[in-house]
């Protein structure tokens, strides 16, 4: 198996970005606010997939809860497919 290219300390930080991103506008309404935040969510999804695909080690429902300000609110792990 090849050696993975990303490791545990660039998983935190990407998640980290993303949920201070997610953080920084909690109460998003208009409809490009709203599509905005769905944009972030597929973000976090696209680095779990590319994560997931480098090292079958990692965890993606794990790496999805830690981009989520709040995982009991905004489980972002459920959308994993």
């Amino acid at each position: 198996m090849p050696t993975p290219k990303f490791h545990a300390a660039m998983y935190n930080m990407v998640a980290k970005r993303i949920r201070e991103q997610l953080q920084a506008f909690p109460n998003r309404r208009t409809d490009y606010e709203i599509g905005w935040t769905n944009g972030m969510i597929e973000i976090a999804l696209e680095f779990a997939r590319a994560f997931r695909n480098d090292n079958p080690h990692f965890d993606p429902l794990w790496f999805l809860d830690a981009c989520s300000p709040d995982p009991e609110v905004y489980p972002i792990s459920e959308l994993w497919d």
